[in-house]
């Protein structure tokens, strides 16, 4: 579901496995079709964890910081 989400939104995703059986699944996000009120509701789940916080975008001599990546 959340692959459907993120590529509907344009976003990149790269789901990680070597499980035959969850890429079948991981493909399959191909085949669900997700409504508007289905994308509203999932962008409003709280989000309170990133597996990427961005850190090394803002190393030193870098112009952005991680407050204006997740703005």
């Amino acid at each position: 579901m959340l692959i459907a989400w993120a590529v509907k939104r344009d976003t990149s995703v790269i789901p990680k496995s070597v499980n035959p059986a969850r890429i079948a699944q991981n493909l399959q996000s191909t085949h669900v079709a997700l409504s508007d009120d289905d994308m509203q509701a999932i962008a409003r789940l709280d989000k309170k964890f990133r597996y990427v916080t961005g850190e090394f975008w803002t190393l030193e001599g870098n112009s952005y910081t991680l407050e204006e990546l997740w703005a």
